[in-house]
């Protein structure tokens, strides 16, 4: 495993994920690259993801508080780590509203046009606007992120939890960001 810790430092940066994944690809063994993204504004971030893309992590190891929290492949651990959500679009968006909350789902404008139901998935929704005649113009699972899940998972696990200044949230001030190769 190598760990990077980065900051406004994309040329240093990118050498070093070149040269680690080019010799972590012929490895014998599982491996990892996990980089400690600070908040770059150098354009760190972009070519981060751009890595990502192009060598996505396969399997995901999750330790907290010095517990195996969890062993999987990075799709499984989305999937078992976030609640099923559905975007949809429809003209009759109050009613939408007040047929979800009917049923213990909650809905959320996402200020696009659209709606967020969270707690089912599209077939549930669609077949239940179908029986209350609302016309649906969308309906697409919504997957959550692989750091949103991580974050939901990990939530309990953390000692101290770094913020930017009028961050109510949880949002750390770094992200740590795994990607190109097969973790032991």
């Amino acid at each position: 495993m190598a760990i990077i810790n980065s900051f406004n430092r994309r040329s240093l940066l990118e050498k070093a994920i070149t040269s680690l994944t080019q010799s972590l690809r012929n490895a014998s063994f599982g491996s990892a690259i996990v980089v400690f993204e600070a908040g770059s504004t150098d354009g760190s971030a972009e070519f981060l993801k751009a890595c990502q893309e192009k060598n996505p992590a396969d399997h995901l190891i999750v330790i907290g508080r010095g517990k195996l929290i969890s062993d999987c492949t990075v799709a499984g651990f989305i999937a078992a780590n976030s609640a099923q959500s559905v975007r949809v679009r429809t003209p009759q968006r109050g009613t939408m509203i007040g047929l979800a909350a009917s049923v213990g789902w909650t809905a959320r404008d996402v200020g696009d046009g659209s709606l967020i139901v969270h707690g089912l998935d599209p077939e549930q929704l669609g077949d239940l606007a179908f029986e209350h005649e609302i016309k649906l113009h969308e309906l697409t699972p919504v997957t959550a992120s692989l750091e949103q899940a991580f974050m939901d998972l990990t939530a309990a696990s953390v000692d101290f939890r770094a913020g930017l200044p009028g961050d109510r949230d949880h949002g750390a001030a770094g992200r740590a960001t795994a990607y190109a190769g097969e973790a032991a």
